[in-house]
């Protein structure tokens, strides 16, 4: 899977700065998240964009802030899905 990661983080022009601890770390966000090696880079490049940053060198110093962006999509995604939830009552159901 680094592999793949690597090879999509190039395909969207970005360098790595501390490729192996970069590479792992970002094999467990794919891991913990169920991202695949191209949404994970897709993330990468919102969050880059987000903050603006100058260098398309993806930097270790980096890594926490890129994680606390995945954890708050991820708090998003299932916030959403809870406001389609429907709690039925006894007036719901006939018997």
């Amino acid at each position: 899977m680094e592999e793949e990661i690597k090879s999509e983080f190039r395909k969207a022009g970005f360098n790595l700065e501390e490729e192996d601890e970069i590479l792992n770390k970002c094999m467990t966000f794919c891991i913990n998240y169920s991202l695949s090696p191209a949404d994970l880079v897709s993330n990468w490049e919102v969050y880059y964009l987000n903050r603006q940053l100058n260098e398309p060198t993806v930097q270790n110093a980096e890594m926490d802030g890129f994680l606390m962006h995945l954890q708050t999509n991820k708090k998003e995604e299932i916030i959403k899905e809870e406001s389609n939830l429907h709690s039925y009552s006894i007036r719901d159901v006939e018997m």
